[in-house]
């Protein structure tokens, strides 16, 4: 059996790759780079999805290009990050992200690792927070929900739990996602 590729999560922050694998790479890349997914949906919109356990990549069908890699957050992690996620070609190094890993804890990180990031304006309608970094990637924290013992209960207020990392370009993504403004 082929050794797995390490995939460094603090490697994807810095700069926007996972894996090698960027936004506007082709479709064909996909299975190069990481295998066999566990499954692929295709939508009327010509977007589609590649599902590789935790970590979705989105396409746009009609251009035949990646145009969203999305990790969510690994919920059967305990606080160490022990069951890290992977599939048959790759495992990822989680570097500090971990389940219920907190919004201090993550500033601090970055700053350590010398990685630029914004914090996004709160959205008036959910309970997201997100901090962007240079690379164009993402941390979505949320407050709304915390994973224990196997059913969901109100988080603590003000603890915000990491949920996702993101990294989204609709210049490559299905015309139908863009708005005009």
């Amino acid at each position: 059996m082929p050794k797995k590729k390490v995939i460094s999560l603090l490697e994807f922050l810095r700069t926007g790759s996972f894996g090698g694998l960027t936004n506007g790479a082709r479709i064909s890349e996909l299975t190069t780079h990481f295998g066999k997914p566990i499954y692929t949906k295709e939508n009327e919109n010509l977007s589609g999805k590649w599902v590789y356990e935790d970590v979705d990549f989105y396409t746009n069908l009609e251009r035949e290009v990646v145009y969203g890699i999305v990790i969510w957050g690994f919920r059967d992690q305990d606080e160490l990050g022990n069951k890290p996620r992977e599939n048959e070609s790759f495992r990822i190094d989680p570097w500090i992200l971990r389940w219920q890993l907190g919004l201090d804890k993550t500033f601090t990180s970055l700053k350590s690792e010398n990685l630029k990031f914004q914090q996004l304006p709160d959205t008036p309608c959910t309970s997201y927070e997100s901090l962007k970094l240079e690379s164009g990637t993402e941390i979505i924290f949320t407050d709304d929900f915390d994973f224990i013992n196997g059913k969901y209960v109100p988080a603590e207020p003000k603890r915000l739990v990491y949920e996702a990392i993101l990294n989204i370009n609709l210049d490559y993504g299905v015309t139908a996602f863009k708005t005009n403004t």
